[in-house]
């Protein structure tokens, strides 16, 4: 059932005192902070906003005041129009009128202040209500009522004092031909009716202005109607005992819906925390420190300010359907990130009206609040706008590309710093274009003029990296691992070379051996580099008996066949991909063969899996000093994650972009010649685990394939920024659009359309059946991008 209701009553702000504060009916002040155009949204900046705020609100905190802290998620078309002042001079022209994108969200952040008068004023308020503006009551407080208006002014100067860095300003009315436009009525209406309206200082009673709008609840639905315009909205409360921390509130504002978060904060005295500090210790009934620090029992031991506090989302829209299909985005993510959540019903709860400023007598949901964990709902996010006038200062990061998927998600392929890298994996079948995007992005890369690294067993891109000044790496001769370097790298690299040799997969090593590899290694650096040559080694490996149990480790490399020989020697004209087959090519694989025992088989993926690792070694050693990306093409096959974690370790740790691509295809995804540490879930597994990947591609898998790792996906998307199902990708750069759709179990491969500052648009399609081979797709994409670079210059 829908019922209209008269909203006067919900709304206590009456008047304007002065310029900068508004007062309520309960003879309360309100003053509103705004953060607004912050410049950067990275994860530092957000936390020190938070802890200053957090610190200044402690300060200032006591039983008169109440703070109210609203993050405005809200859409916002990037038009020349909207853009005024200072702001234009950070982006280029061209740039904003090819960009007049509708779906870019903004962030506000704003902190308003009520002051409580007295207890005189509430005890005597309801009395003199009718005629509170009368020049008899007017005289009777104008005391009081400067003195609380110069507490509050005292309170928000010192508030913005503490924000002045990230350009935080009192709301105030500024001056107009019409008169003085009332700022913090915009934002006080706005908060009602979901929309901005024009409002001036005006004598009369705000709250009967209202005729404006009118108001319809439904169960757990509002309906907004003003000036022909009807907003729909729904309220969830947070029930956490501790709140929403800041990993919680960047989930929340990455699904890019219309809401705003609201936090209302009290001072609370020591009386009212001592029953629940009682009943913390019940909870208590486990030793284990881990589950006390999660649940944040021992901080109740030393924190000496505590408030009560409710938290509130209240989601809106247009229609009602994207408001519903919103609402359950929002609550599909509360559940997974272990929120507990009540969605309110609105004919039984004054819930939305308990979030407006002053309508403190409407909370009914209280939370116990530890001091510091106040600010959690606070949340820099901005849109990503390249500040191409100053072609080496950009605001938000070198960002190479943005995607945006078909949920209106953003991601950002970029630079940044050391600890923020978006990595990037391309999972997909042999034919599915996972080359086509790789090079889409280095081409795009190349504004910021980076070092590029290629590592991959074909040379499919061979000609593309080498246009874009990249590293095509190959080895074309082989090296001995004893002369890799001196200090604790090479005891590191040593150690782990030995242990693979030794079969420690099959038969790990104990205690004493381990102690022995050490021991030997220590040996070996002891010596001149002249006498580190591979049987010199190992000869004295066998002649000195104190390694014998090692020795015996080791002996198969020179007894049935001469393993060590494929580190030593000339063998220049060896190219990458030989280096990867060298052991197939020297020596037949035994797998193959019906006359070899197990033993045979994992000793020659030993020595395979040796080579590797030592060619992989040395390529990332030299890597990470020079280059700023690096792509592993077919990472399933050049790295045996069993053996290479470290190595990964060792990359994870270096200030670049990492791209990879693997192959997912059936014959790929159970490999029943290699064991199950080399399949390519155990690949898929790690990676998820160790590098924080924050865009995934899927081309063209099959069925149960792409089922797979979707369910790997959803068990541990905590680590991921994009879902599985999202096959369609628009990415936006600099004016130029390119619609990537990829079709699941489908030849065609993508469809772009390109448009280049004209409204003419140029459009290609790519299929399969359209090339006779990758090299010829490779140049068609690579005149492709050289005609994008060349527009962008001009």
């Amino acid at each position: 059932m829908v019922k209209y209701i008269e909203v006067r009553d919900f709304l206590k702000i009456t008047h304007h005192y002065d310029f900068e504060t508004l007062v309520s009916r309960d003879l309360e002040l309100l003053q509103v902070i705004k953060i607004e155009n912050p410049k950067h949204f990275i994860s530092q900046y957000n936390s020190e906003l938070k802890k200053n705020i957090r610190n200044i609100l402690q300060e200032v905190a006591s039983e008169n005041t109440v703070f109210y802290i609203h993050n405005k998620f809200s859409k916002f078309s990037f038009k020349k129009e909207n853009f005024t002042g200072n702001f234009l001079g950070f982006m280029d022209d061209f740039w904003i009128e090819q960009n007049q994108l509708d779906n870019i969200f903004l962030n506000e952040i704003y902190i308003s202040v009520l002051y409580r008068t007295d207890d005189i004023f509430s005890s005597k308020v309801e009395r003199f209500i009718q005629s509170f503006f009368t020049k008899i009551l007017f005289k009777r407080y104008l005391n009081q009522l400067k003195i609380a208006s110069k507490k509050i002014n005292n309170i928000t100067e010192k508030i913005i004092n503490c924000l002045t860095k990230f350009n935080a300003k009192k709301l105030t009315s500024v001056p107009t031909e019409n008169g003085y436009k009332s700022e913090l009525l915009i934002f006080y209406y706005e908060l009602v009716n979901f929309t901005k309206i024009d409002f001036y200082v005006t004598e009369q009673d705000i709250s009967n202005i209202n005729n404006l709008s009118r108001f319809y609840f439904g169960k757990n639905v509002i309906n907004s109607r003003i000036e022909k315009k009807e907003f729909f909205a729904t309220v969830i409360s947070i029930k956490n005992l501790l709140g929403i921390n800041e990993e919680m509130l960047e989930k929340i504002s990455q699904l890019n819906i219309q809401l705003t978060i609201a936090s209302t904060i009290f001072f609370s005295s020591e009386s009212k925390n001592f029953n629940l500090k009682k009943q913390l210790e019940y909870l208590k009934i486990t030793s284990s420190k881990k589950l006390e620090k999660f649940m944040g029992l021992s901080n109740f031991e030393t924190n000496d300010k505590f408030f009560e506090e409710q938290q509130i989302l209240v989601l809106y829209e247009q229609n009602l359907q994207k408001l519903l299909s919103n609402a359950s985005l929002v609550q599909d993510l509360l559940s997974s990130l272990g929120i507990t959540y009540v969605i309110e019903d609105i004919n039984l709860e004054k819930q939305f009206w308990s979030y407006l400023p002053s309508n403190t007598s409407f909370i009914t949901r209280k939370n116990l609040l530890l001091g510091n964990e106040i600010a959690n709902f606070v949340h820099v996010r901005s849109p990503i706008i390249p500040n191409l006038k100053e072609k080496k200062k950009y605001f938000w990061g070198k960002n190479i590309i943005t995607f945006k998927s078909i949920n209106k998600l953003f991601y950002n392929f970029s630079f940044y710093d050391q600890n923020n890298n978006s990595n990037i994996l391309l999972l997909g079948s042999k034919e599915s274009g996972k080359t086509i995007l790789v090079n889409l992005l280095l081409a795009r890369s190349q504004k910021f003029f980076p070092n590029i690294g290629y590592l991959t067993l074909s040379k499919d891109s061979h000609v593309f990296v080498g246009l874009l000044g990249g590293k095509f790496y190959s080895c074309k001769k082989l090296f001995n691992p004893f002369l890799i370097g001196e200090g604790q790298i090479a005891r590191d690299f040593l150690f782990e070379w030995f242990k693979i040799l030794s079969l420690n997969v099959v038969n790990p090593l104990n205690n004493n051996e381990m102690e022995l590899i050490g021991d030997f290694i220590n040996s070996i650096l002891e010596l001149n580099t002249k006498d580190r040559a591979i049987h010199k080694i190992f000869q004295l490996l066998n002649t000195n008996k104190n390694y014998s149990a090692l020795a015996k480790r080791l002996e198969y490399l020179t007894i049935k066949k001469d393993y060590l020989s494929v580190f030593e020697g000339d063998n220049s004209s060896f190219q990458a991909k030989d280096v990867f087959q060298l052991i197939d090519l020297n020596f037949p694989s035994p797998q193959h063969d019906s006359n070899a025992d197990v033993q045979e088989i994992h000793q020659f993926r030993a020595v395979r899996a040796a080579v590797l690792y030592s060619y992989f070694s040395i390529f990332l050693l030299n890597f990470a000093k020079q280059e700023k990306i690096l792509v592993i093409d077919q990472i399933g096959q050049i790295l045996y994650l069993k053996h290479y974690s470290y190595l990964l370790d060792k990359i994870k740790a270096s200030p670049i972009v990492l791209i990879v691509t693997m192959n997912a295809n059936k014959n790929k995804f159970f490999d029943t010649k290699s064991s199950e540490q080399n399949s390519i879930k155990t690949v898929f597994d790690h990676f998820l685990k160790n590098f924080e990947t924050k865009i995934f591609f899927f081309l063209e898998i099959e069925g149960f394939v792409y089922k797979y790792f979707q369910n790997r996906i959803n068990k541990l998307r905590r680590f991921l920024n994009i879902s599985a199902e999202e096959h369609k990708i628009l990415l936006v750069q600099n004016g130029y659009e390119i619609i990537v759709d990829f079709k699941f179990c489908n030849d065609h491969l993508f469809t772009g359309i390109c448009s280049s500052g004209s409204k003419e648009r140029s459009i290609f399609n790519l299929t399969l059946q359209q090339v006779e081979n990758k090299e010829d797709l490779n140049e068609i994409f690579l005149l492709f991008c050289q005609k994008l670079l060349a527009e962008e210059e001009n």
